[in-house]
Order: structure tokens, then C-alpha cells, then sequence
């Protein structure tokens, strides 16, 4: 059966995805143009050439100097329409050949036609020809037919369950670790290539984006205030300096998304990535960490963290769980959209994000290690607890709203205080494994808050210099409840298209100033992964251990209070929904866990439905980080890229 599948898979490349190729093999090419240079303004137009010949397409050959494109556009008339018409304008992409060739409809055949060539100044472009009814070349894409083939074989195995076939995820299987291991190095791989495929993110061209190394230097001279950054008068004697509208209407100089208090700048962003990266490597190697960097050494923590806590969290809550099933959701979850921006978008604002998602699920999976070997092998278990509870409490430093997730440790580990669940007598040992590392860790968290702004508690988010002033923000229902409406449950909002997905518009009549960037629909109406939380409503969670139930529950709730925190507190940004993604996940997994029980007889539905979900969730993610919700994205700063993968949908 799998070579059938290959056979479909790579039929499937040269038949379906090079139609065009054998459509097009028998055109009569007709020549527009037989080259040009274009002029000192960047343009090269053809003459208006009469043809009355059918045409499918028109096809460009050019070469290109201090540039990577060339934008072309078509104007012509046809049998249908007597007055010129244009067609919208394409890139054409000088190493990408199918990128200089694009399909026309006119009414008919066309009469007369005009191609004009663009490019920026400064950059130049020669064009051997111009046609129209160009041959395509047929290109054969091997990721494409790997990707094709992975989807419909996993697709055969899971709609043809067959109970004696199953292979059941097991606790020390070997070649059950040595796949998870493989699969980890894989998605660290992947993971490597987002970090560094938007070059805008590489380059970092944004003074405010260069914090936590501007602090590396402030810690290395001994002083956590960024002396380097001059105070003007103007913000000195302002009586409101959070006013930025204000600030910039009168001219006053200041360094915008910076932390601002008594008279200096500070860095507002979460201290832990600065002592755990930034300074670390400063130190060591007398050079500045980017932040691409630190969010590729991040994604190898949140991987690892996945791979662990959904493999722990079946094992410990589900039944004769098939192991594909768990492959299937460390996949979905590794690459959950909002894994997948934070990734593609190594910025200074997603930084301490993905640092406190990391360690959540590094800390909660090392939890329910713990749990899962504490009979077996107690002083493991103990030390995997302790180190867990380090990356709990490292989230506190990183992005304190998402600390209420260790609130979970209270349903994992009382049975155990209790004597409930059998832990060998190391109740005490438990209990500092707990406690002693939030100590610890809060300690260095503490001093800086106190050091900067004069309270142990305050983490600066309300001084901050940024589009609105936040310390008079306040509560507002009617703003909550609307913003919660956005990050939940508004639709994505697709077209036909390339890339087919665009941020979801937010207007409405509140009467108030809201922040707001862009999203791309809810996180239940555009994740079908989650929808396994509603499984809650159809009485799964009777068949739910009391502590799989009192976990799902603080995750769901801690989720709920993180967003409304965010919406009401900060405002709609895409960025802030990745902070209560995790609890929502990790919700989602423990339903999943009981959906999943092999000994159910509806294990065969249940598993095409995880099927359908996980791939319906890639296919999201693909299209998030292809987005271009705001300006950081690949359409407009990694080109060559862009046109690239959007080859790989030309049909």
C-alpha cells in the first residue's frame, strides 16, 4: 500500500501540479518584445502590439541588477472589450522562472497588448523578450511530493484502524524514543529556517528592538538603567510622559516602546531571557545575541517541552493511547499557529512570549514526568520535579500573567501530599522540589523590579513609551467583552487570493480609544485542534480522572483570565493570543488523551477526526506565517522567498 501511495503521490506532482506545463506544451509563442533595457526612471514599455490571436499567458525573460524583481504589468484589448483594460500587476522573480510567467483571460482573443517593467531606482533591468502563449517548464518539487505522500499515508493507516495493528504509545519503548528523538532534531530543523526566513527580522533595522542587548551592556557596566539613552527636558518636565501623542504633537524627543520612570530608561520586557541568553553570551564571547537567535535557542526549549508533555500527559491520562495519535498531536501543537508566528517573527515583543510558552511547557511536561516515575525511580523524579518548577517560575520573568498556569501544580501533586498516590515517603522532598525554585528564582526577579521601579511587584508594562498611555487605561467592560469576542471567536477572514489569508478587519462603535493591530480570527474558530475542549459538553469528562478534570480546568481558566487580562490591559494584537494558547492546548490535550482511549470503539473516528484537525491546523499555520497582517512580513521583505513558495501552489 505505501508504494501505492508514493505511485499517487508522485502522479500527483507531474499530472496535477504541472498541468499547465502539458496545457501550454503545444503553444505558438508570439513575440511582444525582443528585448530592452529599462530607462533611467526604472521602466521599460513595449509598443502597443496588435495580435488577434488567442493568448493564455504571458511569459517574460529578463535579467535584473541591485534588485530581486521586477514588477510587470499588462494592458490590452480583446474581442470583448474595444478600450485597453489592465491586468493586476505580478513579480517576477529573476531565479524563479514560473514567477515571469502568468496566466491572462480576455475575452476572446486578444487584439492588442502592452507589457511595462518596473523597478526601483537605483536598480536596473534587462529584458531579452517578452511573449505571450509561453511554454511553462515542467519543475518537479520533491518536498512537495514528500509533504503529499507523509498526509496521504498517515491518512491510509489512520482511516484503516485496525486494532491488532496498532502500536500503543509505551513508557520505555525504544524505537518509540528513538522516533520522538528524530522527530525533535526534524522540527528544530524547521524551526531553525523560520527564525531566519524573514530578512527584515534578520537585519533588525529598529532601534527599540535592540533592548535586552542595550541591557546586556547596562548589566555588564553594573546598573540596570540604560544610561546610554539620553532624557530630553521636554519628557523630564512633562507632566504626563506616557502621553506619546502628546510627546510627539509638541516635538518632544523620547525613544518609543522603552520603559520610562524617574527620569531613565529601563527595559520593561521579562528579565529571565536577559539573564538566561543575552547577558550569558555577551559575556562569554564579548559580542551582541540577536534576537533571532534567542528565539531559535527558545524553540528548541518549547520543542523539547511539547515532544515531553504531550507523550507524559497521554500516558498519565489516556488508555491504550496508538502512538501515532501521539505524534499526530506533538506535530499540531509544535506547529500551532501561534508557534509559528512567534517563530517567523523574532522580534523584541515575541521574545519574552516564547520564553515564558517554553518554559510552561517544559515545566508542566517535567511535572508530569515526575509524576509518571515517582514509584519507579523516585530521586529522578524529584530532580525532574525541582528542574520543572524552575521553568515554572521562569515564566514569572518572562511574562508574569502567564504564571497563573503553575497553579496546576496543586492538582498533580496533592494526591501524592496526601498519601493518595503512592511517592515512596518524599512528601518533603516534593515539597522543596516545589517551592525552593520559585524561591530561588524569584529572588533575582524581585531585586530588578525593585531596582527599576521601586516595588517587587511592579514590572513596568504601565511605563512604557508606547502607543497608548496605559497607566490611565483602566477597566472597561464594553472593551472586554469585545476584545475577548476578537481573540475567541472571530472568523478568519480568507479571500481567493495568494495567501489567502488576511487579518480579520475589528470596527466597531465603541466609544473609546482601544489598541488595536490585527489578528487572524479567533483561536477556537480558526485552531480546530481546540475544539476538543467542547468535548466537556458531550460527557467526556466523566470518563476523566478527578485530576485530568481539575487540571483541565485550571488551564481553561487560567487561559480565560490571561485574555482578558491582555484585551482589557493592553489591547487586540495577534501576539497576545499566544499567551493563553498553551492553556487552551494543554486543555485541549487532556480531552484528546481521553478521545484517544484505544480501548474505545469509536478509537477509528476519533482518530480521523485528530487527523483532520492537526492537518486542518498545518495548513492554518502555513498560512500565518505567509500573512501579511502587518508590515513584517514575507510579501514585502523576503521576496524571492515569498514568490518562491508560491510556485509551490501553481497548478
Amino acid at each position: 500500500m505505501t508504494m501505492i501511495i508514493l505511485a499517487i503521490s508522485v502522479l500527483i506532482e507531474v499530472c496535477i501540479f504541472n498541468l499547465s506545463f502539458f496545457t501550454n506544451m503545444n503553444n505558438r509563442e508570439i513575440l511582444i518584445s525582443d528585448g530592452g533595457v529599462t530607462d533611467e526612471n526604472g521602466v521599460y514599455e513595449t509598443d502597443t502590439v496588435t495580435v488577434d490571436a488567442k493568448g493564455v499567458n504571458v511569459g517574460i525573460d529578463l535579467s535584473l541588477e541591485n534588485v530581486e524583481y521586477a514588477v510587470a504589468d499588462v494592458t490590452l484589448t480583446d474581442e470583448g472589450d474595444e478600450y485597453e483594460y489592465s491586468l493586476p500587476s505580478f513579480r517576477a522573480v529573476m531565479n524563479e522562472p514560473l514567477t515571469c510567467i502568468t496566466s491572462i483571460h480576455p475575452y476572446g482573443d486578444v487584439h492588442t497588448i502592452r507589457v511595462k517593467i518596473s523597478v526601483p531606482e537605483g536598480a536596473s533591468a534587462t529584458v531579452d523578450r517578452i511573449v505571450i502563449n509561453a511554454r511553462r517548464p515542467f519543475v518537479f518539487r520533491p518536498l512537495r511530493c514528500l509533504i503529499l505522500f507523509a498526509l496521504l499515508e498517515i491518512l491510509m493507516l489512520i482511516w484503516t484502524v485496525d486494532r491488532r495493528k496498532i502500536v500503543y504509545l509505551e513508557k520505555w519503548d525504544r524505537w518509540q524514543l528513538t522516533a520522538s528523538l528524530c522527530m525533535i532534531l526534524l522540527m528544530i530543523v524547521f524551526a531553525k529556517s523560520l527564525t531566519v526566513s524573514n530578512e527584515l527580522i534578520v537585519s533588525c533595522p529598529w532601534p527599540h528592538h535592540n533592548q535586552y542587548r542595550e541591557l546586556a551592556h547596562a548589566l555588564q557596566e553594573g546598573h540596570v538603567a540604560l544610561t546610554d539613552k539620553s532624557v530630553s527636558e521636554g519628557l523630564l518636565a512633562k507632566d504626563n510622559p506616557y502621553d506619546t501623542i502628546a510627546l510627539m504633537a509638541e516635538g518632544i524627543p523620547f525613544n518609543m516602546d522603552y520603559a520610562y520612570y524617574n527620569g531613565n530608561y529601563y527595559v520593561y520586557f521579562g528579565i529571565i531571557p536577559e539573564i538566561t541568553m543575552y547577558y550569558p553570551y555577551l559575556r562569554l564571547t564579548g559580542r551582541d545575541l540577536s534576537n533571532y537567535s534567542a528565539m531559535f535557542l527558545l524553540g528548541i526549549v518549547m520543542i523539547a517541552g511539547v515532544v515531553l508533555c504531550v507523550r507524559e500527559l497521554l500516558l498519565r491520562f489516556g488508555r491504550d493511547i496508538p502512538y501515532i495519535n501521539c505524534l499526530l498531536l506533538t506535530v499540531g501543537v509544535v506547529f500551532f499557529p501561534n508557534h509559528i508566528y512567534m517563530l517567523s517573527r523574532a522580534d523584541i515583543y515575541n521574545i519574552p512570549v516564547m520564553a515564558a510558552t517554553a518554559f510552561t511547557w517544559m515545566g508542566i511536561g517535567l511535572w508530569l514526568l515526575a509524576l509518571n516515575i515517582m514509584e519507579e525511580h523516585g530521586r529522578l523524579a524529584i530532580a525532574a520535579l525541582t528542574v520543572g518548577s524552575f521553568c515554572m517560575a521562569m515564566v514569572a520573568g518572562s511574562r508574569p500573567q502567564m504564571l497563573i498556569y503553575s497553579f496546576v501544580v496543586f492538582p498533580l501533586f496533592l494526591p501524592v501530599l496526601t498519601g493518595k498516590e503512592k511517592g515512596r515517603g518524599m512528601k518533603t522532598a516534593v515539597i522543596l522540589g516545589i517551592i525552593i525554585p520559585f524561591v530561588i528564582t524569584a529572588i533575582p526577579v524581585c531585586v530588578y523590579n525593585y531596582a527599576r521601579f521601586d516595588s517587587i511587584f511592579d514590572f513596568g508594562a504601565t511605563y512604557s513609551l508606547t502607543s497608548n498611555d496605559m497607566n490611565h487605561r483602566g477597566f472597561n467592560l464594553d472593551r472586554l467583552l469585545r476584545g475577548l469576542y476578537c481573540f475567541l471567536f472571530q472568523m478568519p477572514n480568507f479571500t481567493t487570493d495568494f495567501p489567502y489569508l488576511i487579518s480579520s478587519e475589528v470596527h466597531s462603535d465603541y466609544m473609546g480609544r482601544n489598541l488595536v493591530e490585527f489578528c487572524y480570527g479567533g483561536i477556537f474558530t480558526a485552531n480546530l485542534l481546540l475544539l476538543a475542549n467542547g468535548a466537556c459538553f458531550f460527557g467526556v469528562m466523566k470518563k476523566m480522572k478527578k485530576q485530568a478534570v481539575w487540571m483541565w480546568s485550571i488551564m481553561m481558566a487560567g487561559a480565560l483570565i490571561i485574555a482578558a487580562f491582555d484585551v482589557n490591559g493592553a489591547g487586540i494584537l495577534y501576539r497576545y493570543t499566544c499567551d493563553f494558547a498553551p492553556g487552551l492546548l494543554i486543555a485541549a490535550l487532556i480531552m484528546w488523551a481521553v478521545l484517544s482511549d484505544g480501548t474505545s470503539v469509536r478509537i477509528g473516528v476519533n482518530s480521523r477526526l485528530l487527523y483532520l484537525c492537526v492537518v486542518s491546523g498545518l495548513a492554518f499555520s502555513f498560512l500565518v506565517f505567509l500573512g501579511t497582517g502587518d508590515s513584517v512580513n514575507l510579501r514585502d521583505n523576503s521576496i524571492s522567498l515569498y514568490e518562491h513558495i508560491r510556485t509551490y501552489l501553481m497548478f
